[in-house]
């Protein structure tokens, strides 16, 4: 079932200096005001792995956990961006973000590298599998702007991000 048809209402619109109308806009800003709370979710997964990791390869990984941490940052600024030039305003509060997050979640109790080796990716993979479904919905809407900001972001995320953790273990 596609994003839009789940939301009970569109976002109220901010005035923009953009062509598309409010209605229009409404619908676009869906899917990343949605894949924001994912990436955000990623963001804050990735640093409870570099800060709580030990283990023999802990210096390895507490770096690729930073730069998994940074790459989900740089992600949420983009879609947070696409979201305000849009007209919309998004709730980026931990607790908003916990209610709204679709990915697993990191285990509490990983320690040793090798288990935030195992939960990251998944994490990622999920990610990357709904900004697949962002990317499907967008096409079939004719939104190619919102396409164009979702196809690098997955192919970032199913690349770099990815074979780093799995090649990490």
């Amino acid at each position: 079932m596609a994003l839009h048809k789940r939301c009970k209402a569109l976002p109220e619109m901010h005035g923009t200096t953009g062509t598309r109308d409010a209605a229009k806009r409404g619908k676009s800003v869906v899917l990343p005001s949605a894949r924001l709370m994912h990436a955000l979710d990623l963001e804050v997964q990735a640093m409870q792995a570099h800060r709580d990791v030990g283990g023999p390869n802990f210096k390895a990984l507490h770096i690729l956990f930073d730069e998994v941490a940074q790459q989900a940052e740089d992600v949420s600024d983009l879609l947070a961006e696409r979201v305000v030039s849009l007209g919309d305003t998004r709730d980026g509060r931990v607790a908003t973000v916990a209610s709204s997050s679709k990915l697993p979640e990191h285990p509490l109790d990983a320690r040793a590298g090798g288990a935030h080796v195992e939960a990251l990716p998944e994490a990622i993979v999920a990610l990357g599998t709904l900004a697949r479904a962002a990317v499907d919905d967008a096409n079939d809407w004719g939104d190619f702007d919102t396409v164009d900001i979702f196809t690098p972001l997955l192919c970032d995320l199913s690349g770099r991000s990815f074979s780093h953790c799995c090649g990490a273990a």
